[in-house]
């Protein structure tokens, strides 16, 4: 309780300063001259915002025997690699562990998907890539193209049909197959051969089936080819096509050996089988295989990998991926990830290059590509291999995010992970299924909506282990914690650990139970206000009984509706500082009033926040709010249009008027959080944010921004030391809050306010005065408060005008102690010295 204000003779007060220089100027701060966008990493591999995967994989030198080193090129279907923006295809440089774009790669205009599935080196040691696509360097390409390390070429007229493979006949000419009609202008039926010079069809070609494809090519040492067909194995002798003998159907890969057998995977009656050619007669390899076989691949020493959709070798586990040869098989590791599809394996520097649609290998994420040393797994890059769907911040100031995630900026992580404002760090072995929601509890702990058999659960990590609820039947969509540590799940289930509820219920750690009769559909957002009710939104139309649209006020007993709610879904709800409650989602109208997917409830009724979020032609979904320390209100969605103004899916409100944060992302994000340390967070499943590479994880941080640094040191009185500590920041058109613990009963504490720092005995004002007790702080302003507790809480308004950006003041607290004869002692805290910022 603050019992007194004392000004010093000299008339200064930090308030009447405050109040003299508001006077000069009514201006509000610019947020934009005062944040920028942070760069972020790129997925650990390669990606893109359609999936993305990876066709093929091909060691190559840029200058042959030269002096650089050789690197992995890399092609498929995606528009990053690393942190580079690329079309289609890229460079991965062992060496230094960088990505690079091949000029601008290769396309397909401006709505269609290129893709490059097909590599190979020329006799000229230039880079041949075919696949689908129009365009490549900026210049008309058909399909092929040829890249000698600086700029891009073509290879005569190209092939008037999709390239599957390319690959290299003994005598160095190249040979492009797949489904097409021609090459070079020349009829040729699926395969073609280019000389250097000119393309060439080889005898009728390999027809093929409506709807089938060449599964694999393989160039024999002497000079034959062989070409997979749905019926059989083709082979070319240079001057006309045959069956091989023997061969049948539905071979998926094959692989040359050192001896000039052929190794074949063919998947029929008996299973999947590894079927070898010694050039008269046919044995089985290997049998046992549980799955396809995608790829297979020779290494130098003569063992073979083999890749494909397999589990098991006999009864030898092997997740994806085994080497060995014969009846002798070995899994590397832990394997790839369950359901990958392996399109690509080369071997660089001895270490072997997985690619394809993988999304993770020895349990980390790998964005397609993953590298093998011999003894473990790695990405090739630190990256972030799929989005956040959840954050919170703790009470250190330090964030836990959740979603589907391995790997988040290069640390394996399971779906949940905590960042301290530098790097991120995982919490335990992480959680099995994916999560949708984390909040914090009072005493510190952390609870997560996580996906297990059945439904959901809320599993709560109590900083050494996780523990899980029993579940609820089906998708939880929001947590909100109450004070007593219970925890409220919000979603689309009836049963909670085997309680009947209604899309709400209450987790008490033991136990659910239902609050009143629920609400009548999907519950998706939850928010405690500061008084302690609860605010429920979704797609109900009555909560507890009571007609409810779309959101509704649980007071712990009953519910309530707010006015006539909204006409559509809310996805989300948060509460200002000022006491409104925000809601946004998939409405036009709130009050039965205009009100585009953004309003605002006072606690008698609705009202716009301008022309609010819109989507032209579409709904607006997937909005999130959070509030900045001003009052500013930043919404994330699916909107392109805020207030009339345009705005990629992020724009701020100031009170009075929506602005676009940059150019946004180049996909929803999935969540937005405002920190205390002036960093508004954002995950999803984008790679951009605000023109920066940010995949899964962006950051918008205050370049001017507030701090509260402690300062000096602070003596103990009879109840120990005393600490003050700052609980907030001194942003403009904030509130700044710390608060002094440790103080003795019976005492009453100076708050001692200054601009300038000093360094005076507190023995030298009183004799009372501890040893070693320092004033800290020039005393401008006196501010007296009666302890509670052993504890103080301040609180001031900071006036929301420019003049005070960067206006440094100290904070302290001096402590007098009193016994039954009066005045025991002088002590003090440390100091802090506040430094005003803007977000």
């Amino acid at each position: 309780m603050m019992i007194q204000h004392v000004s010093l003779p000299t008339g200064r007060t930090i308030a009447g300063a405050f109040l003299f220089l508001a006077a000069l100027t009514s201006a509000r701060a610019t947020p934009a001259q005062c944040a920028q966008w942070l760069p972020g990493s790129g997925p650990p591999g390669v990606g893109s915002n359609n999936a993305g995967s990876v066709d093929c994989v091909l060691p190559w030198d840029p200058d042959g025997a030269g002096p650089a080193p050789p690197q992995l090129i890399v092609g498929g279907t995606f528009g990053f690699a690393g942190t580079s923006a690329v079309n289609q295809i890229a460079s991965y440089d062992p060496a230094t562990a960088t990505w690079a774009p091949l000029g601008s790669g290769v396309s397909l205009g401006a709505t269609a998907f290129a893709y490059v599935e097909g590599l190979a080196t020329l006799p000229n040691g230039d880079l041949a890539v075919g696949g689908l696509f129009t365009d490549a360097g900026g210049a008309p390409a058909q399909n092929i193209a040829a890249w000698n390390g600086s700029a891009w070429s073509t290879l005569g007229s190209g092939i008037a049909g999709r390239v599957h493979h390319l690959t290299n006949l003994a005598n160095g000419d190249l040979v492009a197959a797949g489904v097409f009609t021609s090459a070079g202008g020349v009829a040729a039926v699926n395969v073609a051969r280019w000389d250097g010079a000119a393309w060439h069809a080889m005898g009728g070609g390999v027809p093929l089936p409506l709807n089938s494809r060449i599964a694999a090519v393989l160039p024999l040492a002497n000079g034959d080819l062989l070409v997979t067909t749905p019926a059989d194995i083709k082979r070319w002798n240079g001057t006309s096509w045959s069956p091989l003998p023997g061969s049948g159907p539905y071979v998926s890969a094959m692989t040359g050996l050192p001896n000039g057998d052929v190794l074949v995977a063919s998947f029929g009656f008996a299973g999947t089988l590894l079927m070898r050619w010694n050039g008269a007669s046919w044995a089985i390899e290997t049998s046992g295989w549980n799955g396809g076989i995608d790829r297979l691949l020779t290494l130098p020493g003569g063992q073979v990998v083999v890749c494909g959709r397999f589990s098991q070798v006999g009864a030898m586990a092997a997740s994806g991926i085994a080497v060995g040869s014969g009846a002798s098989w070995s899994g590397l590791a832990t394997g790839l990830a369950s359901g990958s599809l392996v399109r690509g394996l080369a071997v660089l520097n001895g270490d072997l290059y997985v690619g394809g649609a993988i999304w993770a290998a020895g349990g980390q994420g790998v964005g397609h590509v993953a590298r093998w040393n011999g003894a473990a797994w790695s990405a090739l890059n630190p990256g972030t291999d799929a989005g956040i769907a959840t954050m919170v911040e703790m009470p250190d100031g330090s964030l836990v995010a959740g979603g589907s995630f391995l790997t988040i900026e290069g640390v394996q992580a399971r779906n949940v992970a905590r960042w301290n404002g530098t790097t991120w760090s995982p919490l335990g072995a992480g959680l099995q299924g994916y999560v949708v929601q984390v909040a914090a509890r009072p005493d510190g702990s952390i609870v997560a909506a996580t996906s297990v058999v059945g439904g959901m659960c809320v599993a709560t990590w109590n900083g050494a282990s996780w523990s899980n609820s029993s579940p609820v039947n089906s998708t939880i969509h929001a947590l909100e914690v109450l004070p007593n540590g219970d925890v409220v799940a919000g979603g689309g289930f009836n049963n909670a650990g085997g309680t009947p509820v209604q899309n709400i219920a209450r987790w008490n750690g033991s136990a659910w139970s239902p609050l009143g009769s629920g609400c009548n559909s999907s519950v998706r957002a939850l928010c405690r206000l500061a008084n302690g009710d609860l605010i429920a939104g979704g797609l109900f139309s009555s909560a507890g009984g009571t007609p409810a649209s779309c959101v509704a006020r649980w007071d712990g007993t009953a519910w309530f509706p707010l006015g006539s709610g909204t006409g559509l879904a809310v996805d989300e709800v948060v509460q200002h500082p000022n006491g409104d409650v925000l809601v946004a989602g998939e409405f036009t109208v709130a009050g039965g009033a205009p009100a585009q997917g953004i309003a605002r409830w006072n606690g008698n009724g609705w009202a716009p926040l301008g022309g609010g979020l819109v989507n032209p032609g579409h709904v607006v979904t997937h909005v999130r709010l959070t509030v900045l320390p001003d009052g500013d209100v930043v919404a994330a969605g699916e909107f392109y249009v805020a207030g009339g103004q345009p705005a990629n899916r992020i724009a701020r409100w100031d009170g009075s008027a929506w602005s676009a944060l940059g150019s946004g992302t180049d996909v929803t994000p999935a969540t937005v959080l405002a920190l205390d340390a002036g960093v508004l967070a954002f995950g999803g499943g984008f790679h951009i944010a605000g023109g920066v590479m940010s995949k899964g994880f962006a950051r918008y941080a205050s370049t001017c921004p507030a701090s509260a640094v402690p300062s000096g040191a602070g003596c103990a009185s009879s109840a120990g030391p005393g600490v003050l500590t700052p609980t907030s920041r001194p942003w403009l058109g904030a509130t700044y809050r710390a608060a002094a613990h440790g103080l003795p009963a019976l005492s009453l504490a100076v708050e001692v306010l200054g601009l300038a720092p000093v360094s005076v005995p507190l023995a030298a004002i009183l004799p009372q005065g501890g040893a070693g007790c320092t004033l800290h702080v020039a005393p401008d302003v006196l501010l007296m408060h009666v302890p509670v507790a052993g504890s103080v809480r301040t609180a001031y308004a900071v006036p929301d005008s420019p003049v005070f950006l960067g206006f440094v003041f100290h904070q302290q607290i001096a402590v007098l102690e009193f016994a039954a004869s009066g005045l025991l002692a002088l002590t003090s805290t440390n100091a802090l010295a506040c430094t005003k910022g803007m977000f």
